[in-house]
C-alpha cells in the first residue's frame, strides 16, 4: 500500500493522484541505451527510476501530500485551506 492511502485521515479521499510525465521516463530509457554500454548510463537510469518511483504525490479534499524516499522518506503536506494560489511553469516539452 502505499504512503498517502496509509495516512489519509477519516473521511479523507484522494481527489487527483500525480504521475511522473512521459518524457522523464524517455530520458531514463535514452541514458539507458546510450549510455549503458559505458556502465553509465545504467547508473543514471537506476537513479532516476528509483527517484520516480518512490515519490508520491497527490491532492485529497483536505492537504496536498509530496512524499519523497524510499528509505529515508521525507513528507511534505499542505492544507488545501491554505492554498491561495498555484502557478504552473511548463515548457512545451513537459506538456
Amino acid at each position: 500500500m502505499r504512503y498517502i492511502d496509509e495516512s489519509l485521515a477519516p473521511g479523507e479521499e484522494i481527489l487527483q493522484r500525480g504521475k511522473w510525465p512521459t518524457i522523464f521516463w524517455v530520458g531514463a530509457w535514452a541514458a539507458l541505451l546510450f549510455l549503458g554500454i559505458v556502465i553509465v548510463g545504467i547508473f543514471i537510469f537506476a537513479r532516476a527510476a528509483i527517484h520516480m518511483l518512490t515519490t508520491d504525490f497527490a491532492v485529497t479534499n483536505r492537504r496536498v501530500i509530496l512524499k519523497h524516499g524510499w528509505l529515508n522518506r521525507r513528507t511534505q503536506e499542505l492544507a488545501v485551506e491554505s492554498v491561495e494560489g498555484v502557478l504552473l511553469d511548463q515548457s512545451l516539452i513537459a506538456r
